[in-house]
Formats: C-alpha cells, sequence, structure tokens
C-alpha cells in the first residue's frame, strides 16, 4: 500500500490555502464596503451641491453659506477617507491574493511530488511482481529440465514398473 511521508505537511498546505482563500474572501468583502462608502460619500457631496445650489437662488445668508461650506469641507474629509481605506483595503487584497497563490504554489509542489512518488511506487510494485513471475518461472524451467533429466534416467517406464519399448 502506498504511503506519502509528507502526507501531514500536504494537508497542513492545504489548510494553508484554505485560510487565505478566507483570507481573499474577506479582504474582498471590506473592498465592497469601502467603495461602496466611498459612493455613498461621494452621493452625499453630490445632495448637498445640489441642495446648496437650490438654496443660492433665495436669500443668501453669510452664516448660512459658512455652515454649508463647513459641512461640504466634513463631507470631503469623509470621503478621502474611506477612499484612503479604499485604498488600503484593495492593498490587503493584493497581498492576501498573492499570499493565496504562494500558499496553492506550495501545496501544488507537494501535490505533483506525491504524484511523481506514487508513480515510482507503482512501477516499483510492477517490477517487483514481474521479478517474481520470473522466479517462478525460472523454478518451473529448472524442475522441468530437472524432471526431463530425471526421466531419461530412470527411463520410460509403465506405471506398472514395467519398461515401455
Amino acid at each position: 500500500m502506498f504511503k506519502f511521508r509528507l502526507e501531514k505537511v500536504l494537508q497542513h498546505r492545504q489548510r494553508q490555502v484554505d485560510a487565505q482563500a478566507r483570507c481573499v474572501t474577506l479582504a474582498e468583502q471590506a473592498l465592497r464596503r469601502a467603495e461602496a462608502a466611498v459612493g455613498d460619500a461621494s452621493s452625499a457631496i453630490r445632495r448637498h451641491d445640489a441642495a446648496a445650489a437650490d438654496a443660492r437662488h433665495g436669500h443668501l445668508d453669510p452664516g448660512g453659506l459658512q455652515q454649508q461650506l463647513a459641512w461640504r469641507d466634513q463631507l470631503v474629509r469623509a470621503r478621502h477617507q474611506h477612499e484612503t481605506t479604499r485604498d488600503e483595503a484593495l492593498d490587503g487584497l493584493t497581498r492576501a491574493q498573492k499570499d493565496l497563490q504562494d500558499a496553492w504554489r506550495d501545496r501544488e509542489v507537494l501535490e505533483r511530488l506525491r504524484s511523481k512518488q506514487y508513480e515510482d511506487w507503482k512501477h516499483e510494485q510492477a517490477r517487483r511482481q514481474q521479478q517474481e513471475l520470473d522466479e517462478v518461472g525460472s523454478i518451473r524451467a529448472a524442475i522441468g529440465a530437472a524432471g526431463g533429466a530425471w526421466s531419461h534416467a530412470v527411463g520410460d517406464e509403465n506405471t506398472d514398473g514395467k519398461r515401455m519399448s
């Protein structure tokens, strides 16, 4: 029976691949959340700008304009912060994908090694079986040759011990 000596290492590598795949999934989710936050912040800025444009058609209040400007600046800072978070999430996703590729590559190396060792084991088993068959054949041939020589030495006798002529 074939036994791969590095089976535990291969299983560990598979667990690493699974863990890295989960990390990639989490990084993708974080990136989607960050992109959604950037989109929401951009929408809030557009809504604020539209509301401010509508308000300018009427009475202009310096205090109100100052509040609107301060609110818009806060929205812009929030969007910038969300963009920074998105960029970090993208970097995290890139790192997680690279780690997943490395873990997958390590596992594949062991998979190929196991496959090669299994093929070598099968060839060795076939060679041993052939060797055993060759030994059995040579023993039979030796017995057959010895049996033929024995029957000539004894002579061709009938089963009742009389010589056949």
